[in-house]
């Protein structure tokens, strides 16, 4: 009886077993479904031929991209088919599936002017949601790393442009209340000699511009629950140009208008035969609803100089037939007379002459700064534009703009 009894409760437990892994078997037809409409909602169209689960990992075979609505006779670019791994795979309570590792296979597409190769694309702690736009934090969240790189384009044989790396991350706190997102695209490289205009290999060869090297990067911090979004840095370098940096803070961008956003977007996706007049429609109302709750905090654009100024001073003295202290001299006179007449207050008149004289007698940087006591709602922002009037959007942002500190 006893054989009998345990012989029963082990073709039990192993029904169990079985049924149980069937019940949480990941479906990888639905992930492949789900993970296309994320890409389709973001006006991207997904193709492929299988998408098989295994275990905790799904491989997506024969996949191509192209934007939402191009036929490959319009596309330039032939669709190469790649295969994505996703590996860590599981659904989650809300219907979607969370992803901690996703590869493609090295991508080569090339048509009869140009070859491009991109490399080592992987995307780390992903959400595939069950329906797009459903999830404001999901949209927000949608991976934590993704890098790729390097990027490699020639034309003829020859390499025209580069990248050695791109790495993107987003942070969430514990809470997920807040988080902290950076980029950085590293080893930009682009050979301008391959444009066949002849003035303009001219002016290239003028400012030293044949071959360009550049980097981006940036780091912006966001508390959902106030929707108090700073950004730290957004700059782009350019050698033998310069550093142009874009800093500032708003508030208001929170949960509750990125889901009223979202709602709208996905009226916009959703609505296949809209007319012109509809869309720009929908897209007056998202900036009606980021207007009306939105307010603009501290902002600053600065630039550095690498050279390019003394370049371009030397070459309009050159056509002129002058020197560049005579030229500097010139457009400093000139200043105040094309201030006053855009209207703007008699203090930014004498501010930016300062400024700008400052920088033009000895190029290092350029800062156009705005500081105000007290966050400025967007809609006050918008009608002070709409006056036409300069000294009221001045006045409002408390714009200033400084030289060489």
């Amino acid at each position: 009886m006893r054989l009998i009894g345990f012989g029963g409760a082990a073709t039990s437990l192993f029904a169990l077993a079985v049924l149980s892994q069937s019940a949480f078997a990941l479906d990888g037809k639905d992930f492949g479904e789900k993970f296309a409409a994320m890409f389709a909602a973001n006006g991207m169209a997904i193709t492929y031929a299988t998408s098989v689960a295994e275990g905790d990992s799904v491989t997506m075979s024969g996949v191509t991209f192209s934007a939402d609505g191009m036929d490959d006779a319009d596309d330039a670019a032939p669709k190469n088919p790649t295969t994505l791994q996703f590996t860590g795979v599981n659904e989650n309570s809300k219907g979607g599936y969370e992803v901690k590792r996703a590869t493609a296979d090295d991508i080569e597409a090339a048509d009869e002017e140009m070859t491009l190769s991109i490399r080592n694309i992987v995307v780390e702690d992903m959400v595939v949601p069950a329906e797009p736009f459903a999830d404001a934090l999901d949209s927000l969240l949608a991976y934590k790393h993704f890098s790729l790189g390097p990027i490699v384009a020639t034309a003829e044989g020859e390499e025209v442009f580069s990248l050695d790396s791109v790495v993107v991350n987003n942070l969430p706190n514990s809470d997920m209340s807040a988080f902290t997102s950076d980029y950085k695209i590293s080893g930009i490289h682009a050979d301008l000699t391959k444009i066949d205009e002849q003035e303009a290999q001219m002016m290239l060869m003028l400012f030293d511009l044949q071959t360009v090297d550049a980097e981006m990067q940036g780091k912006m911090d966001w508390s959902l629950d106030d929707g108090h979004l700073t950004v730290q840095e957004s700059s782009v370098t350019v050698d033998k140009v310069g550093r142009f940096d874009f800093t500032g803070e708003v508030w208001g961008y929170d949960l509750e208008l990125v889901s009223d956003m979202l709602a709208i977007q996905k009226d916009m996706v959703s609505r296949e035969d809209m007319t012109m007049e509809e869309e720009e429609a929908l897209g007056l109302s998202m900036f009606d609803a980021m207007v009306a709750k939105m307010s603009l905090g501290r902002l600053a654009i600065r630039f550095d100089d690498d050279g390019i100024t003394g370049k371009v001073l030397d070459f309009v003295a050159q056509q002129q037939g002058a020197s560049r202290d005579v030229l500097v001299a010139g457009l400093s006179a000139a200043l105040p007379a094309m201030a006053a007449q855009a209207g703007l207050p008699e203090a930014t008149q004498t501010m930016l002459l300062k400024a700008v004289s400052t920088y033009l007698g000895d190029p290092k940087s350029l800062e156009i700064t705005s500081t105000p006591a007290n966050p400025v709602p967007f809609k006050d922002v918008v009608e002070a534009v709409g006056t036409e009037d300069p000294a009221n959007l001045v006045n409002l942002l408390e714009l200033k703009v400084t030289a060489n500190q």
